[in-house]
C-alpha cells in the first residue's frame, strides 16, 4: 500500500480529473473541426469513458491496496 495521507490523494485524483478533462475538450475541439456521425461521436465517448474508468479504478486499487469503500466512490 501506498502511504498518502487525504490531502496527497486529494491531489492525485484533482490532477487525474484535470487531465481527463484536457483531453476530452481535445476530443471536443476536433469535433467542431471534424464533423462526425452521431454513433462515431458515441462510440468516441464510450472508449474515452472506458479508458478513464479503467485508469480510475486502477489507480483506486493501487492506493488503497486493493479495498474500495463506499465512502471511496
Amino acid at each position: 500500500m501506498i502511504n498518502l495521507n487525504e490531502y496527497q490523494v486529494f491531489a492525485c485524483f484533482y490532477i487525474i480529473g484535470i487531465i481527463a478533462a484536457f483531453v476530452f475538450d481535445i476530443f471536443k475541439s476536433l469535433r467542431k473541426e471534424i464533423k462526425h456521425k452521431d454513433i462515431v461521436v458515441w462510440i468516441e465517448d464510450i472508449i474515452y469513458l472506458i479508458i478513464v474508468g479503467t485508469i480510475v479504478i486502477f489507480k483506486c486499487f493501487t492506493i488503497f491496496d486493493g479495498f474500495i469503500r463506499v465512502y471511496h466512490m
